[in-house]
């Protein structure tokens, strides 16, 4: 059950009913913008992150390094000022995203209790 928990991605409110809802909406795609395009510059910078340029096969963990060395590349390149990559917009990201937020599975539960808890404790 705690195993579980740690993966739960609170979503949207589908049809806000109060102004906590609304406020919790809004902050929740503001958020979601600003990850999405840390990973898409990511993405862009290393191409081993990107779907097209190859996937990570690894365990979770090895993962986790991976993903935490191109951030810290990826900070040296800002401190050498060195350009970033152009954008690059890829349509099949939003089906990824789009599959993740219609998921049914078992931790929706508890995925919905929490939204429920963030939206009245902080919104």
């Amino acid at each position: 059950m705690a195993f579980r928990r740690l993966w739960v991605w609170p979503t949207p409110v589908p049809q806000a009913q109060s102004q906590k809802e609304e406020r919790y909406n809004t902050s929740h795609c503001r958020t979601r913008n600003t990850a999405e395009r840390a990973f898409g510059l990511l993405k862009s910078r290393f191409r081993c992150l990107h779907k097209s340029g190859g996937w990570l096969w690894y365990s979770p963990a090895k993962c986790h390094k991976i993903v935490y060395a191109t951030c810290q590349l990826h900070n040296y390149c800002i401190q050498l000022r060195l350009p970033a990559p152009p954008d690059e917009y890829d349509e099949d990201d939003d089906d990824a995203v789009d599959s993740m937020v219609n998921y049914h599975g078992p931790a929706v539960c508890d995925g919905i209790c929490l939204r429920r808890n963030v939206i009245g404790e902080f919104f």
